[in-house]
């Protein structure tokens, strides 16, 4: 049986901040899945699953990158 779209889960799973060097550009917020960090900061679902695993490239450096960090907490 395949499984439908979508989470069904109320909790929030985990915590997404993103900044450049030393300025915050969103501050720690917690969010219910990779999905929603997806669409809140216009990536696709894809890109962040793997920064989410650790598979960031390291091909794309720029001055000015941003770093995302995302942690899974206890849902």
């Amino acid at each position: 049986m395949p499984r439908k779209n979508g989470s069904i889960t109320t909790t929030n799973c985990y915590e997404c901040k993103v900044s450049v060097d030393d300025h915050i550009l969103m501050p720690l917020t917690q969010f219910r899945t990779l999905r929603d960090i997806a669409e809140a900061l216009g990536m696709t679902y894809a890109q962040i699953s793997d920064i989410n695993l650790g598979r960031v490239s390291k091909k794309y450096k720029f001055k000015f990158m941003p770093d995302i960090h995302i942690q899974k907490i206890t849902c």
